[in-house]
């Protein structure tokens, strides 16, 4: 297995709240979503097999996306890397790079990696012009071609992403990933009660 360390986890961008995020610090509710998945994970990313993770707010979904894309470049030395929505539009338009010092964009970055995380999928601003959900589209068809493996999580169930991306996307999603819905405890609303304990309130 190979150490990571803090380069791997900015080439990962994965944000700092989820740097310390474990397989086994992994709740019940997330391991019953993603457990089978991780049992057999090097043969999901040799097969380009993903997940399309949906639920509400604060069952965990980014942490699962972080910890997938730490265990697959640790335990299986797989490159992975992870975008939100609105990063992966925003590099779109002004095609920025990945990092100052970087020659590589983060659109070049999440059309090559072999594992991508899309985060957040649905908060992005969308306009009338249908720009995002095209590129979108386009980027996914690129990496089912290629047989690299794409995570995406979204507050979205299955129904209203293809009303909002079309029916072709979700195709997609369909011929390369497991859709699995997260339920779960609000994760957030456990943290404000752990941080309002330290401080002596109730």
């Amino acid at each position: 297995m190979q150490k990571l360390t803090g380069d791997h986890l900015k080439l990962m961008n994965i944000g700092k709240r989820f740097w310390g995020a474990t397989r086994k610090g992994l709740t019940e509710s997330q391991l019953h979503a993603v457990g089978n998945y991780l049992g057999i994970l090097d043969e999901h990313v040799r097969r380009g097999v993903g997940m399309f993770l949906w639920g509400d707010n604060s069952v965990g979904k980014s942490h699962v996306g972080a910890v997938l894309c730490k265990v697959v470049w640790g335990l299986y030395g797989v490159p992975s890397f992870c975008v939100t929505a609105a990063e992966l539009k925003e590099a779109w338009i002004d095609d920025r790079p990945l990092f100052p010092e970087s020659r590589e964009t983060v659109c070049e970055r999440s059309a090559k990696v072999r594992f991508l995380v899309i985060d957040d999928l649905g908060r992005e601003h969308r306009s009338s012009s249908g720009f995002a959900e095209n590129k979108f589209g386009a980027l996914l068809r690129q990496r089912s071609r290629d047989k690299k493996t794409t995570v995406i999580t979204t507050n979205l169930d299955p129904e209203a992403y293809t009303s909002i991306y079309g029916k072709a996307a979700f195709e997609l999603v369909r011929e390369c990933m497991i859709i699995q819905e997260m339920r779960g405890s609000n994760l957030r609303a456990v943290i404000e009660r752990k941080n309002m304990a330290s401080l002596g309130w109730s």
